[in-house]
């Protein structure tokens, strides 16, 4: 498993939403959806500029650590400012 990936039991959805700052234009866009959806545990990766947001969907059984969405984010060339996490 990549790093920062568990596995869980569960098998209900989860959704995290990350604010970001530093996005602009779509070349912002495209650069965080592709670095985020690159990662194993999640499904999605969708990206509004307006509220400077994205919004995780985690494949079924997989997690992954605030650590590594702020790994990955930086890593992107943006800061992660929070992050909140839902089970559906």
């Amino acid at each position: 498993l990549s790093q920062g990936v568990e596995t869980e039991q569960t098998l209900s959805e989860v959704t995290m939403t990350a604010k970001v700052e530093g996005m602009v234009c779509e070349m912002c866009v495209r650069a965080v959806t592709k670095i985020l959806t690159d990662e194993e545990a999640v499904e999605t990766a969708e990206v509004s500029l307006e509220k400077g947001e994205v919004e995780l969907t985690l494949k079924p059984g997989f997690s992954i650590s605030e650590a590594r969405i702020d790994e990955l984010i930086t890593k992107a060339g943006y800061t992660l400012v929070s992050i909140s996490k839902t089970d559906v």
